[in-house]
């Protein structure tokens, strides 16, 4: 099954540690992942990545809490994902596109550090 497209730009503003832009271009069963933002210090951020939903592993670019990523497609809405640092996985994800395709749901769960933490990020499509 081919993946519903994701839009071309997604945003989310919050009130955590920075504001970034995510835009995801899909090609078939490839996604292509770049996400530019700014922290609440002023410092820039910029996060990326291209790879198959075929659940091998891909390098990641500029994250912090990974610095590769397999993903597999569950359905042609939802995808899941395991990020790895050094080896380790260091979170899980699940993606979902809503029915109309406006919307991204990204459910993260990060093992790194010295506690669990779950976070869940809208996305609207500009």
């Amino acid at each position: 099954a081919a993946i519903v497209p994701m839009g071309t730009k997604c945003q989310i503003l919050t009130t955590r540690k920075w504001s970034d832009t995510r835009t995801y271009s899909v090609e078939g069963n490839k996604i292509t992942f770049d996400s530019k933002g700014t922290t609440t210090a002023g410092r820039p951020t910029h996060m990326s990545y291209a790879g198959t939903v075929d659940g091998k592993v891909y390098p990641v670019m500029g994250n912090p809490i990974g610095d590769h990523i397999a993903m597999t497609l569950v359905t042609p809405r939802e995808i899941k994902a395991k990020v790895m640092l050094h080896g380790k996985q260091s979170a899980s994800a699940v993606t979902d596109v809503s029915a109309d395709g406006k919307k991204l749901t990204l459910h993260r769960h990060s093992t790194l550090g010295s506690a669990p933490r779950d976070v869940t990020m809208a996305f609207d499509k500009m």
